[in-house]
């Protein structure tokens, strides 16, 4: 980074910092999101663990039971090229069963097999511990605030 004093000494205007953008919350929020996915995939390799998406869709698919690629997309707003490819992937370490989906031939329903589920039990612990480490670092109130401004900025994404 480059010193404003010195160029200031020679003449040339004031170098901004990249400081000057921590007033800037969509760079704040992807600083803090790139950080934040390098730190699980960190966890999830120190583990030997699938990538972080493949986590990611493990525990959606966990959560939401059977389900379609669309309504992962819809719901976690996840690239569909992106998922497509590591479900393939899961598929190869058979973690995720598709069959075809009675009410509709051209979609598949995805669930986790018994080794997608115990894949997902056996980091879920340390992936946890992550989580409650990252809320230590929060008050109640902070906690709730934080989310209720995620929130509200989500809605405000939703609105036209």
């Amino acid at each position: 980074m480059l010193d404003e004093k010195r160029n200031s000494a020679r003449g040339n205007a004031p170098v901004r910092r990249l400081a000057d953008l921590d007033g800037v919350l969509t760079f704040r929020l992807a600083r803090l999101q790139n950080r934040l996915n390098a730190q699980a995939a960190a966890v999830l390799g120190g583990l030997g663990g699938p990538s972080l998406t493949q986590w990611r869709l493990l525990t959606a698919i966990h959560t939401l039971g059977e389900t379609t690629l669309s309504e992962i997309v819809r719901e976690l707003r996840f690239d569909k090229g992106q998922v497509s490819r590591a479900l393939t992937a899961m598929m190869g370490r058979g973690w995720v069963l598709a069959r075809p989906d009675p009410d509709d031939q051209r979609r598949q329903i995805l669930a986790l097999t018994s080794a997608g589920i115990t894949e997902h039990t056996r980091l879920l612990g340390p992936m946890r511990a992550r989580q409650a480490a990252l809320a230590k670092s929060l008050s109640g109130p902070e906690q709730a605030g934080l989310l209720a401004g995620i929130s509200a900025i989500e809605a405000a994404l939703d609105d036209p």
